[in-house]
């Protein structure tokens, strides 16, 4: 080949990479570079239903918008009711509307060949239990709208000694990440009750 067209191909290379590499940076207005978020502690977070920790990163990653249209609505308990200490209590609650901005799949999410594990996908829903002293007693990060603790949590729970408030907040992920428009989202006020004696 003449250097000729090799010249002229240079910039139609460089303009491939751009296009492949420049969504992986973050930059500002001044095209400075951005570290990457923090890593959150979630080892105290219960999965279930293919849950995995990366979906959980991304969406405890960013504040929750407070939009109750949105939000999952708790059904059991109500509002102030007192839960019988045996057996362990099944909470459960509506499934979300949550629904995905569809985008090209060039610009798409993380995909799975840079996360370990099966990548989630799906509506996903965090349960946060906890108290005026305790703001994390049981997170469980789930797939399923029902969930019954299992023997620790439930009595990481009934040893609360105290009213406990649920807050349920929801996303729709792909491929672990938060995806368009997909939240996460929680209601304005969580569900608060008891573990009779």
């Amino acid at each position: 080949m003449s250097p000729r067209p090799a010249r002229l191909l240079l910039p139609l290379a460089l303009g491939t990479q751009v296009l492949i590499y420049g969504f992986a940076c973050e930059e500002d207005s001044e095209g400075k570079q951005h570290a990457a978020p923090p890593v959150i502690n979630i080892d105290d977070v219960r999965y279930e239903g293919g849950m995995t920790d990366e979906a959980v990163q991304s969406i405890l990653g960013v504040p929750a918008i407070i939009n109750d249209d949105k939000a999952p609505l708790a059904s059991a308990p109500q509002e102030g009711a007192i839960v019988p200490p045996s057996p362990p209590f099944t909470f459960t609650w509506s499934a979300s509307s949550v629904r995905r901005a569809p985008l090209p799949s060039w610009m798409g999410p993380e995909r799975s060949a840079f996360a370990h594990g099966t990548p989630y996908t799906g509506v996903a829903y965090i349960l946060t239990f906890h108290t005026s002293l305790n703001p994390k007693l049981v997170r469980v990060a789930t797939s399923k709208t029902s969930y019954t603790p299992d023997e620790a949590a439930w009595n990481d729970l009934k040893t609360a000694g105290c009213p406990i408030t649920l807050t349920l907040t929801v996303a729709r992920t792909e491929n672990n990440n938060v995806v368009v428009g997909g939240g996460p989202y929680t209601s304005s006020k969580g569900i608060t009750f008891t573990i009779g004696p």
